[in-house]
This record gives structure tokens, sequence and C-alpha cells, in this order.
């Protein structure tokens, strides 16, 4: 089993995980596998199925949060050995979670695009305008940039990861482009786009995640907007909500394994334009309503007693109250509805 461990964690690390990230997995896959041992579950990640996974839930004392994450991460291990996660078969319902996202609008998106630096800028564009993660802008070479899109290193789990062909806007192609004009001559840094200016000179953007990430945030204090640089795919992921694209879609996009996640921690709520889409919905439905003519129409109904219509003439309408026998034998009351032309004057 220490075999597969350490296979799984050179994946991790071949797949741009940071060293703290795989010492944390292999905690935590260690731990896990010495409980199933003592509960006599053993032979490595092709035996832990649904069955060792509640056995695991009854090893494990510890608070909800962190169950949750040590299930999530010996799933993504035995789906990378197998194929098959056996966290997600079990379909476990976990209580909501309270984190505290930061979502920001389009105007606060401009604001901070007009008073950003080159490559705060380029950041801000590839995250609000492609969704792209920190990280992953970080590990772009100047070889993944194509005419149709830029190749993105992305969180995968899987054993082929989630290498993939992000689609690139001409709007994301020009600024691009001006970046790269203001990039030129500041070294090739082994051909990664995303540079950035410090106290030490130009320095490439991966291993200066957090200090990136504190420019982007005070970048928003100066303006007082509360940001991350995960708002921006927040925002990217909430403007394709907005404009009707379709969940699948919108999961393949923000390159989510769960469309939960996509629903739950990427999409603004008070911006979903509810009201509007209310609106469009009734719209859509509105010709089924016109097929029915209740113009001169009223709908009445009566028990045991005459109904009169006295708008259109002295005419009488009789509705019966009867029984009906239902399938136990009892008999139930049913009113039968009467309609009663009638004239507005």
């Amino acid at each position: 089993m220490k075999g597969d461990i350490d296979g799984y964690l050179e994946y991790l690390g071949l797949r741009n995980r940071s060293p703290a990230t795989i010492r944390h997995y292999k905690f935590v896959i260690g731990r896990c596998e010495d409980i199933l041992e003592a509960r006599g579950i053993g032979g490595g990640p092709g035996c832990i199925d649904a069955a060792a996974v509640s056995a695991l839930m009854e090893g494990l004392d510890v608070g909800e949060s962190t169950m949750r994450n040590y299930l999530n991460i010996m799933g993504r291990y035995v789906e990378f050995f197998t194929g098959s996660n056996p966290v997600k078969e079990l379909g476990l319902l976990w209580n909501r979670d309270h984190a505290r996202r930061k979502f920001i609008g389009k105007g606060e998106l401009a604001m901070m695009l007009e008073a950003a630096g080159p490559s705060e800028r380029m950041v801000i564009v590839l995250g609000a305008f492609m969704g792209l993660r920190r990280k992953e802008m970080a590990a772009i070479t100047l070889g993944d940039i194509g005419e149709d899109g830029i190749t993105v290193m992305g969180k995968g789990h899987g054993r082929r990861g989630m290498v993939v062909r992000q689609p690139m806007s001409e709007i994301v192609r020009r600024e691009l482009q001006k970046y790269l004009e203001w990039r030129s001559g500041k070294g090739s840094f082994g051909g990664l786009l995303m540079v950035m200016e410090s106290a030490k000179g130009v320095v490439p953007m991966r291993g200066h995640l957090t200090a990136m990430s504190n420019r982007i945030s005070r970048l928003g204090d100066r303006l007082g907007i509360e940001v991350t640089c995960h708002s921006l795919r927040r925002l990217y992921c909430t403007t394709l909500a907005e404009s009707g694209c379709p969940l699948e879609t919108l999961k393949e996009l923000m390159r989510h394994s769960d469309i939960n996640t996509t629903i739950e921690c990427y999409i603004r709520p008070s911006g979903l334009r509810m009201e509007e889409w209310s609106d469009r919905c009734s719209e859509e439905l509105s010709d089924a309503l016109r097929k029915q003519h209740w113009d001169g129409m009223a709908v009445a109904g009566c028990r045991n007693q005459t109904a009169t219509a006295a708008m259109n003439g002295p005419e009488v309408i009789k509705s019966d109250y009867h029984h009906a026998g239902t399938l136990s034998g009892s008999r139930s009351h049913v009113l039968s509805w009467v309609v009663i032309p009638f004239q507005l004057t």
C-alpha cells in the first residue's frame, strides 16, 4: 500500500500541487488506511468501497468539516487507481457550508481594471474573463497560448488530471497582446507568462502566489472593494449564469467535477435577476394561456342549490351534489363545477 500512496503523491506533484498539500494528503491517506486496517479492511485502494467509507466514518473522531476533507481526499485517491469514487457513490449529505465568500460586480470590476498595474490587470482579466484560478495563471507558459484558447493545467483528480483548452475571447486576446508588449525584455523565466514587479525586481508569479493575492486585495482596499483573486472567478461564473449559460456548459467552463460546487459556491444569488427570469418564464409559457378563452366566462360552484345567471338573462343552471364510490368502499362527496356565461355592463 505504501507504493500506492507514493505513486499517488508523485502524481499530485506532477499536477502542480504544493508540497504542503502533498504532505497533508500523505497524512490523511495514511491515517485513514490505518483505521481501515484496524477494522479488518486492507489491501489498498481497490478494496475501499462504500462499506469501507462507512466504516471509516465510524472510526474517524473529527468534526464534520475535517471529516468531509478526509473523505474527499480518500475518494480521489481511490478514483485515481480504480476510476470510481466510493465517497460520491455513497451520496453523503452534509450540513450547509457557511463560509463567507466574496463577490464583486461589473462596476467594481471596471474600477479595478482602471486602477491596476500591468501584472494585476492581467490577473484580473484572466480571472474575470476566463475563470482561471491564480495557480493556473501562474503555470501558463507562452507555448500554452494558441489562436483558439489557452491550455490550462487545473486541479483535476483523475489519472489524466484536468488539462484543458480554455476558450479565449477576442477581448482577452487584445489584453494579452498589450501585456506581452509590457512583459517583453523582462526575462524569460522558463517561458512562464505571468510575472510581477517586486522589491527584488521582476519575478515570476509562480512561487509568489500569496504576494499576488495580497496585491489584488490591497488594490480592492484602495478602492473600497472587498475582493480576493477567487472573487474574479466567481464573477466569471455568475456572469455566465446570468447570461443563461446551460448548467452543464457552466460546469465544464468552471472545470468542476460536481455541478453542486458550481451552484453553491460560485454563483452570486443576488445577481441572478430572479424577477427578470421569472418574467421570461411567464412570457415563454404565455402562448398556452392565450389558448384558454376565458373571456366572457365565469366559473361557479354550488352545492345542492340552484345558480342563477343574472347578468345575461334569468337562465338557471343546476349543479348536483352527489356521492362517488372510492376504492376502499367508502363514499365521498364530489362537487361539480358549473360554467356560467356572463356579460359585463
